[in-house]
């Protein structure tokens, strides 16, 4: 395989910092310990070659070697057949990653999607729009992860890119509040390794991570990412940002 790069947006407006999906790939690269480096695209310029990558002009998209890959839970699935960190050995916990990664994407995120967009259009709380769609997502999807994961720590068992995305879709860092209020759901917000401005975006509520713009050189900015601080204590760095 050649090197991984990650392209994101160089800039997003307001509403969606925080809730960008880039994070959910960084996150499971620095859990396996993959080298890789950020580039990033405009956001308002968008070229034929962004969309070459990505046909809908969305980020983000990864590179390896000669592969493009994009939606997130394609580049999670290609990240966890180079890492057993991402994807467990064992077939059958690896055959439930997968099934959850999946849940994710088409129960859990699917639900939550239009609840977010309700939070960033600003939705009174008293519409039938709202209750609808606040009450299907606590209901039928939210709470329905409690008392799978009442014996378990995580949803396959070993750690995974099921995990990863799962918290991703089911607690945006910055207005999803429901998540918090669910305790083992919450329990997955919380990053393993990498560096501290990526567990502080994670499992913060106000999406620092992303509070700069979605780039990692904006990560790096505000939360001071760069030179020797960036490096891990297990001593790999931190990835490039060019």
């Amino acid at each position: 395989m050649g090197e991984l790069i990650l392209t994101t947006f160089d800039w997003v407006p307001e509403p969606p910092r925080g809730h960008v999906r880039d994070i959910r790939v960084r996150w499971a690269l620095e859990e396996a310990g993959l080298p890789y480096r950020v580039e990033s695209t405009p956001f308002r310029d968008r070229k034929a070659e962004h969309f070459a990558h990505q046909p809908f002009g969305q980020a983000p998209w990864l590179t390896d070697g000669d592969l493009s890959i994009f939606e997130s839970g394609a580049i999670l699935l290609h990240l966890g057949e180079r890492s057993d960190a991402l994807l467990p050995a064992d077939p059958q916990r690896r055959s439930g990653a997968k099934e959850w990664l999946f849940a994710a994407l088409n129960s859990v995120e699917a639900a939550s999607l239009p609840w977010s967009l309700l939070v960033f259009t600003g939705e009174s709380h008293d519409t039938a729009a709202w209750k609808i769609f606040d009450g299907f997502l606590g209901v039928h999807r939210l709470q329905r992860m409690e008392p799978v994961l009442a014996g378990r720590e995580w949803l396959a068992q070993n750690f995974s890119v099921a995990d990863i995305l799962m918290a991703d879709v089911a607690a945006p860092r910055r207005s999803v509040r429901r998540a918090g209020e669910l305790s083992r759901l919450s329990r997955l917000r919380r990053p393993r390794h990498g560096p501290p401005g990526l567990q502080e975006g994670i499992c913060g509520p106000d999406g620092a991570f992303c509070q700069g713009g979605c780039g990692l050189r904006h990560a790096a900015e505000v939360n001071g990412l760069q030179g020797d601080s960036s490096r891990r204590k297990n001593g790999r760095a931190a990835p490039k940002v060019s």
